[in-house]
């Protein structure tokens, strides 16, 4: 599932340039999202995420990130642990 949020111009041209000025701007959001892997996954893995960032009008950066089964879990229990340290 692949995402384009256009936030504060609803009338913004499509061409390249333009989506880059609005990445750069903050103005539209670039996110790919895949959640429905199959319970025997290979890895565990729960969601895989992209986010591409704009570095200026013709580089962009990529962020992926891995959500495994069970990292709510181990980060809630992490918290804890933390909290009764202190």
């Amino acid at each position: 599932m692949t995402f384009s949020i256009l936030q504060k111009y609803k009338d913004a041209i499509d061409e390249p340039r333009y989506w880059m000025i609005g990445l750069l701007k903050g103005d539209r959001r670039l996110v790919w999202i895949q959640s429905d892997f199959a319970d025997s996954n290979k890895w565990n893995l729960s969601t895989v995420g992209l986010r591409v960032e704009a570095i200026n009008q013709e580089k962009a950066s990529l962020a992926l990130n891995y959500e495994f089964q069970g990292f709510s879990e181990y980060l809630a229990g992490k918290k804890a642990e933390e909290a009764s340290q202190f």
